[in-house]
């Protein structure tokens, strides 16, 4: 037995004390005979031995008492199994809400066959246990966060919260799952923690290849404050699955203009460990087919791209599915969705000071031109999208730049310090700034301004320009840095375009060793940056060694000049457009008509989100980022009289298709692990042997016991005075 106070034992001695007052009470004394005594002896000598007998229970109650007070005081612990209880746990069930947890095995469900074992674990529950429930998805999310008593009306609350779960299109983050119930707070009155995994048996997202992840579970797990075991229940076969699905689909942008064909790329994988079948994929615009694509046979694990073009009539946002006509265990993963957003204008500046009067000498016109207009004819139609307005340098500290989604700067000659701090602004909340170089930059003013020590707009400097324009025997060529850069993947397909026609004969040098995160567009044939760009805050810069104009290039005469203009700009632009293609955890963003407007957020699993606008860099905007859940989300707000709804995606983990099931020395792995057992008996963990039970400190039954003994002390003393009080009837003596 421990106690909690054991100093207040050195008062054990005192129970001695009832003990030496009976003996000394009951010493020799010298007796007297005298004759008429006998009578008075002979009425009380069959009263003796009650008296005794009272004496000596007198002196067990009194010694009782001091000692029920002495171990009240110290606090003894009794184990709470010596009462006939059993040991308390607090029990956290994890629930798989994964994809895979939707494959159906002989008509059922993996996830339906998860809430039956879900349900008798809750039945078998113990009246001193309390349970937690623990979703377990792209990230762990708590379905009840307050450990609850296993009560009867607790189970019933949470048998109806159980079968109102459904499978989602995410993953599952296991190991994360357990380390979130690992690290909790140990309760104070419980003696072990159950942690309880049912799932499916999918190696996916149990990331047992991070051992230094596990090995801090473990060792998290071994520190925890009570003793915690882990058991992973499995459901469904071990048998491999067939699974033909679409990772996801892809386009170059997922924005584009109206009547402008956008190409659209679906990934088909075969998970299934036998070849696949030919099938047909089948494209949808907004609901309606848009035409199917042919889908190979498919070795095992091996994949294809197949592509459909499409051509937008109107702006707006549009949804575009593809669907497997074929059928296989898991059906979630057999369609792909991307929200693409079509626009009819954006409006971008284009900034010069032109060289002269000649149109020719100056770049404006050239870029005009490639955009389908006329800077000397306003009144052409105009065939792009992008809606250029033409100012010179002087003009920019007074334009509001928040209405352009990108802005070109021509060889101007130079930029004052508050254009330069409004630029920067600009890009740092978003928006795009394009540095064309030429005859009139000076590199000294350029440096110092605008790459002011790697704090600037440019993210490099500038040298002496190389090449001679009037030399027209000898130039440079150029070309794409990179085949797979959003910016770049165009021009580096020499089959369509002649960017390697291009003759520059004079440009603007680079100081390699004065930038940092700088990425090169294009170069020149011995490697040298021609064009460079890098991130600055929420926003895009690109320098460009050469002018857009003629005179030190041959580049606006190239096919390849119209689709750089068109895809630099589309790629500055696109920080500030609607992003509605998301990854898990990513933030919702829409503009707001004004500051605390109200909105209500839709997400995949039906749950309703009220959300209010907060201001921000760029004016008041909703914001949401728990997207915890792959799929559609639904953001509706009030803008005047007029209500209108705007639509988000988050994708699923391609991941998460593949099936395979753990492997023989994964199961080894988690036989090693002694924190943790492979279906084994949930009723059996924490229980004696693997967790101690519990000591309840015992001075409130001591205390009562002693108020007890007190009470019985009193009155049986009262009553034995009483009774050795009571007057002698009178004796009478006769001759």
């Amino acid at each position: 037995m421990n106690f909690l106070s054991p100093a207040f034992l050195i008062g054990l001695p005192l129970v001695a004390v009832p003990l030496v007052i009976h003996l000394l009470s009951r010493r020799q004394q010298k007796k007297i005979s005298w004759g008429a005594m006998r009578f008075l002896m002979q009425a009380v000598t069959r009263k003796r031995r009650l008296w005794r007998l009272t004496d000596i229970l007198l002196l067990l109650l009194r010694t009782a008492a001091f000692l029920f007070f002495i171990f009240a005081l110290a606090r003894p612990l009794l184990p709470a199994t010596w009462l006939g209880s059993s040991v308390p746990r607090e029990v956290i069930v994890v629930l798989d809400q994964s994809m895979s947890m939707s494959r159906k095995i002989d008509g059922n469900s993996l996830f339906e066959l998860q809430l039956q074992k879900a349900h008798a674990l809750l039945d078998d529950l113990k009246g001193s246990d309390t349970i937690r429930l623990l979703l377990a998805g792209e990230s762990p999310e708590w379905l009840t966060p307050d450990s609850l008593p296993a009560s009867a009306g607790t189970i019933r609350k949470l048998h109806a919260q159980i079968n109102e779960l459904k499978p989602t299109l995410g993953a599952a983050d296991i190991i994360a799952c357990v380390r979130e119930a690992a690290d909790l707070e140990a309760p104070k009155d419980k003696s072990a923690r159950v942690i309880v995994v049912i799932t499916d048996g999918q190696r996916f997202g149990w990331r047992l290849e991070e051992r230094p992840l596990w090995a801090a579970v473990q060792t998290r797990i071994k520190q925890a404050a009570i003793p915690t075991s882990v058991g992973v229940h499995l459901v469904g076969g071990e048998e491999p699955a067939a699974n033909l699905c679409v990772n996801k689909i892809e386009a170059l942008r997922a924005f584009g203009a109206v009547n402008q064909a956008l190409t659209f790329t679906a990934s088909v994988q075969n998970h299934s460990p036998k070849p696949s079948a030919p099938t047909l994929l089948n494209w949808h615009v907004d609901g309606k087919a848009s035409g199917a694509s042919t889908v190979p046979e498919l070795a095992p694990d091996a994949s294809t791209t197949v592509s459909i073009h499409h051509q937008f009539d109107a702006p707006g946002t549009f949804e575009v599915t593809c669907q497997l006509e074929s059928h296989d265990e898991l059906a979630a993963d057999n369609s792909g969705n991307l929200l693409v957003e079509i626009f009819e204008r954006l409006p971008v500046l284009l900034v010069e000071d032109p060289v002269s009067a000649e149109p020719l000498e100056n770049d404006a016109p050239f870029v005009l031109a490639a955009l389908g207009a006329s800077k000397s004819d306003p009144r052409r139609e105009w065939r792009s999208v992008f809606d250029p307005a033409v100012i010179d340098s002087s003009a920019i500290v007074s334009t509001d730049l928040a209405r352009f989604r990108c802005v070109l700067i021509a060889n101007v000659r130079t930029l004052n310090a508050a254009a330069v701090e409004k630029l920067e602004a600009y890009v740092q909340n978003g928006g795009g700034v394009w540095l064309a170089l030429g005859a009139q930059t000076d590199e000294s003013v350029f440096n110092d301004n605008l790459y002011r020590g790697g704090l600037g707009l440019a993210p490099m400097k500038i040298t002496t320009p190389v090449g001679d324009p009037n030399d027209r025997e000898k130039f440079f060529t150029a070309r794409a840095a990179s085949d797979t850069h959003p910016a770049t993947v165009l021009l580096a397909d020499f089959q369509r375009l002649d960017l390697d026609r291009a003759r520059i004969y004079r440009r603007h040098q680079f100081d390699a060793f004065s930038g940092k995160d700088v990425s090169i567009l294009l170069q020149a044939q011995g490697g040298e940056p021609v064009a460079i760009e890098r991130k600055l805050g929420r926003g895009r810069v690109i320098v460009q060694g050469v002018p857009l104009g003629v005179s030190w290039s041959t580049l606006p005469l190239c096919q390849a000049y119209v689709a750089m203009l068109h895809e630099w700009f589309w790629y500055l632009s696109e920080p500030s457009l609607p992003k509605r293609n998301l990854a898990v955890g990513e933030a919702i963003v829409e503009p707001a008509a004004k500051e605390n407007s109200p909105a209500e957020l839709i997400a995949p699993d039906g749950r309703e989100i009220e959300l209010a606008a907060s201001p921000s860099s760029r004016g008041a905007q909703f914001r949401y980022g728990g997207t915890r859940l792959p799929g559609p989300y639904f953001l509706s707000s009030a803008t005047g009289n007029a209500s209108q709804t705007a639509k988000f995606y988050v994708q699923r983990n391609a991941q998460e298709s593949d099936l395979s099931h753990f492997t023989d020395r994964d199961r080894e792995h988690f036989a090693g692990v002694k924190e943790f057992s492979l279906n084994g008996d949930w009723s059996e963990v924490g229980a004696a042997g693997k967790a101690q039970a519990p000591k309840h400190p015992l001075e409130g039954f001591l205390l009562v016991a002693l108020a007890c003994v007190l009470l019985g002390e009193i009155a049986l003393a009262g009553w034995t005075t009483h009774r050795r009080n009571l007057r002698v009837q009178p004796v009478s003596m006769e001759a």
